[in-house]
């Protein structure tokens, strides 16, 4: 309504007025929403052979069982559910709380399918980001940042991005390989790291079942020396 009271389109006003609106703004580096849409068939639709942002979820993959969460993102809650019985939002509803895992639905050939097709656009993204769940705790995370890694190394937008959403509660594997990709791939690449987190020490472990907030500090503090960007840090940690 603040929007709409000052002359500006809201997102209520249609499904796509507050891209379109975003993107028609001067500070924005992405190409002109209106410029990815066509007319087919009196439909709209969104061309993908020249896409520009790409999110790839990894599943809900996750090490974490944060409180606000639940199975929807996290494997973590699906086992606890499986464990002791699903929740139900309401005892008058048969439908269980929360969805089955992705993660069990991948088709045969879909990765191969996937990659497939990126070697066909990578070259124009400015964006490319890891998500989850906690993508790192994904079985694919490695294998698909090498092959990422791979193909920026031969082709990358000047302006590209590889950002990785993450809870940053690694392992010394994890810190090593994402450090071994800085390594490779060309310097104007930034790798940027979208860290979740909303607490500080031991409240950042009630909140969050499973993190340990000494790996995390120090996996921050020896992060923040290399030539990795560090984003601020989320006020919630779904994103």
């Amino acid at each position: 309504w603040d929007l709409e009271n000052n002359g500006h389109r809201s997102w209520r006003l249609g499904k796509r007025d507050w891209q379109y609106h975003f993107n028609r703004d001067a500070n924005s580096t992405f190409r002109p929403y209106e410029k990815l849409i066509s007319q087919t068939d009196d439909m709209e639709i969104i061309k993908s052979n020249e896409p520009n942002k790409l999110d790839i979820s990894l599943g809900t993959y996750c090490d974490l069982k944060c409180l606000y969460c639940n199975s929807d993102y996290s494997t973590q809650w699906e086992n606890e559910n499986r464990k002791f019985g699903t929740i139900h939002a309401d005892p008058a509803n048969p439908e269980p709380y929360g969805a089955p895992s992705i993660n069990s639905m991948t088709l045969p050939g879909y990765y191969e399918a996937f990659l497939e097709w990126f070697d066909s656009v990578y070259m124009h993204l400015e964006r490319i980001a890891l998500m989850g769940g906690e993508p790192t705790y994904s079985p694919l995370f490695e294998s698909l940042l090498k092959e990422i890694a791979s193909r920026l190394q031969v082709q990358s937008h000047p302006r590209c991005q590889l950002s990785i959403v993450t809870n940053m509660n690694w392992g010394p594997k994890v810190l090593d390989y994402v450090l071994q990709i800085r390594n490779i791939i060309p310097k104007h690449i930034n790798i940027v790291l979208e860290v979740s987190m909303e607490s500080y020490g031991e409240r950042a472990e009630y909140i969050r079942s499973g993190v340990n907030w000494n790996r995390f500090h120090q996996n921050l503090t020896h992060l923040s020396l290399s030539l990795i960007h560090i984003s601020e840090p989320t006020r919630l940690g779904m994103i």
